[in-house]
């Protein structure tokens, strides 16, 4: 393995935010009264502050993610949105989540009576952070590392890659973004490599600066 270090600073020398809790990750399964997914359907939340949460749509099997803040300890509404029908739970029915926490919802349609009703909740590991990866690429792709740190107060990072890459020639690439960490993520402390990207969006500042690990041929 090789270990790669540096420093993250804008143009001025000032480092950039360190990482940050951003919220917690709400997810589930979408489902009609007989089971089957509901695809291409809005998972809303509003909670007792009218702080409200939005999900991606659900897919072909009816699953959503979607990023909230649970700060009360009850008193949710909940609500499926499927095109112009909006699907409620059954009046003065409101939701308790896990205070704080990430969670798992699984919901079933009925559609017989447009409401909905909680099939499935509990809390969930982690949570999701702002920050900055820093990372390198081989012609474009993400090297996927062994350990890699969140850059710390100053801007220094660092990351432990794989040996094959001795050879070739790579490129840095960083990238800001939200990412569900089941690790506490702090300055300086080790990322969740669940997290880290498998491709990199075409805005990603890379090549920021081309070298090459070990000998060239």
């Amino acid at each position: 393995s090789i270990k790669l270090s540096g420093k993250l600073a804008f143009a001025d020398d000032t480092p950039p935010t360190p990482v940050t809790l951003y919220g917690f990750q709400l997810s589930g399964r979408v489902t009609d009264t007989q089971g089957e997914p509901i695809p291409n359907v809005i998972v809303s939340t509003k909670s007792p502050a009218l702080r409200w949460s939005i999900s991606e749509v659900t897919d072909a099997d009816g699953r959503y993610t979607s990023v909230f803040w649970p700060d009360a300890h009850a008193g949710f509404q909940v609500t499926v949105v499927d095109g112009a029908k909006a699907y409620d739970l059954p009046k003065g029915q409101t939701v308790e989540f896990p205070y704080l926490q990430s969670a798992e919802m699984d919901l079933v349609v009925d559609r017989a009576d447009d409401s909905i009703q909680v099939a499935r909740l509990t809390a969930a590991d982690g949570a999701i952070y702002e920050g900055v990866l820093v990372g390198i690429s081989v012609q474009g792709t993400p090297v996927q590392p062994t350990h890699a740190a969140w850059p710390d107060a100053q801007g220094n990072f660092s990351l432990v890659v794989p040996g094959t890459v001795q050879g070739k020639r790579v490129a840095w690439w960083q990238r800001h973004g939200y990412y569900y960490s089941r690790l506490d993520a702090q300055p300086g402390s080790s990322v969740d490599l669940d997290a880290w990207p498998h491709k990199l969006a075409p805005d990603v500042p890379q090549g920021i600066e081309l070298f090459v690990i070990g000998r060239q041929s």
